[in-house]
Order: C-alpha cells, then sequence, then structure tokens
C-alpha cells in the first residue's frame, strides 16, 4: 500500500463518518474542502435545473388548462343539444 493510497483510504474514512475526530481533520483538511466544494457544485447544478423544470411545469399546466377549456366546451355543447330537444 503506497502513501498516496494510505491518504485516500483514510480521507474517505473521514467522509464515511457520521461525525469527525479533529485530529484527523487537522491531517486532511483538503479533503473536507473539496468534499465541501463538491456539494456546492452539486447544489448549483441543481439551481440551474430548477428553471427548466418550472419551465416544464408551467408548460404542461397551460396544456392542461387548454384541455380544460376544450372539454367545458364540449360538455356545455352537448347539454344545450339536450336541452333544446
Amino acid at each position: 500500500m503506497t502513501a498516496h493510497d494510505l491518504e485516500t483510504e483514510t480521507s474517505r474514512a473521514v467522509i464515511d463518518r457520521p461525525y469527525n475526530n479533529t485530529k484527523e481533520t487537522a491531517m486532511y483538511p483538503y479533503s473536507e474542502i473539496l468534499r465541501a466544494l463538491g456539494r456546492i457544485e452539486g447544489e448549483l447544478i441543481q439551481i440551474r435545473k430548477l428553471s427548466e423544470r418550472v419551465s416544464a411545469l408551467e408548460q404542461a399546466q397551460s396544456w392542461l388548462k387548454g384541455e380544460w377549456a376544450i372539454l367545458t366546451a364540449a360538455v356545455l355543447y352537448m347539454f344545450r343539444g339536450i336541452s333544446g330537444k
């Protein structure tokens, strides 16, 4: 096992633990910084995708409003024909 493998293994152990021993965190601060940056980057990607999802929902909502208007018009037209007889 090389020194690089040991460092990677230890930094993974720090990330996977629910608690952090301050000695280990102090030994590998770069892994904590990289983990935090990864989380921030993931959140930024999700924020960028949010506008696309909102647009898709707004488009679906407009289609539904149009479909309800057509359905309402069809039902009113049918009732008009029934009451006319």
